[in-house]
């Protein structure tokens, strides 16, 4: 869990440093008094605000319907189904993948996607499960899985 998040601080070219620095530790830090010191801040890009609510929703359903359907769901066909395209790993059937009632999600980007999951990962809606591989070399593939929480948060609904 903490490995996720400081991917997710690293990976977040948008939001102030401090902010997120200070969220992490439970204070609110008012953009008003940001000296636009850090790097998101001193060199602001065309950002834009949306509301991503619908399609991490869909994300968190589409891990949930992959493991009902095949027992070790990996990112390449979290990404096939919910962007509609790319590769999959060939242990899974690309016909079952196709099946899914949220396959294509509208508006979704490989980079909103990759944005979108180690947050996910961090809010506790999805989980990494390692599983060894290779016993003599610990060769570990990592599977996406929805939280044993989620069904009681907000991503359900």
């Amino acid at each position: 869990m903490q490995l996720s998040k400081v991917l997710a601080f690293c990976g977040n070219d948008a939001t102030c440093r401090r902010t997120q620095v200070l969220s992490h530790f439970g204070e609110h830090f008012d953009s008003n008094d940001c000296l636009m010191g850090c790097d998101n801040c001193s060199t602001p890009g065309q950002l834009s605000t949306r509301d991503v609510s619908t399609i991490c929703q869909r994300i968190v359903k589409v891990v949930g319907w992959l493991v009902k359907n095949q027992p070790n769901v990996n990112i390449s066909s979290l990404r096939y189904i919910v962007l509609g395209s790319g590769s999959v790993s060939k242990d899974v059937p690309t016909k079952l993948l196709r099946t899914c009632p949220w396959f294509n999600v509208p508006g979704t980007s490989k980079a909103l996607l990759d944005r979108l999951i180690p947050e996910l990962v961090c809010l506790g809606g999805l989980v990494f499960k390692g599983v060894k591989q290779n016993t003599r070399q610990a060769w570990y593939i990592s599977y996406v899985m929805v939280s044993v929480n989620t069904s009681n948060s907000s991503f359900d609904h």
